[in-house]
């Protein structure tokens, strides 16, 4: 579901980096999605979900414009969304 979403919100969107948290028990999972355009501008969803979960112990595999990761703690929305600006200023991804 997570992935249709995602499809859904990059298909109907441009300039959006879109991320979906999963959290339950002692893990978390995180699917992020980039709109085509921002790919064509060198913005990459396994890169930046790669960055990210390292901040968190976890790790991430996907596409140029999907990705997904597994992260060993639960984490809160408003830690990913700090985590993920933090990396977007700088450059990572």
């Amino acid at each position: 579901e997570a992935r249709l979403l995602l499809d859904r919100l990059r298909r109907d969107s441009r300039g959006a980096v879109a991320a979906v948290l999963v959290a339950g028990g002692a893990a978390s999972q995180v699917f992020l999605g980039v709109t085509p355009d921002l790919v064509e501008q060198g913005v990459r969803a396994g890169g930046l979900l790669k960055a990210l979960a390292a901040r968190f112990g976890g790790g991430a595999g996907g596409r140029d414009d999907f990705a997904q990761a597994g992260i060993k703690k639960m984490i809160q929305t408003e830690e990913l969304v700090a985590a993920l600006k933090a990396i977007l200023a700088g450059g990572t991804g």
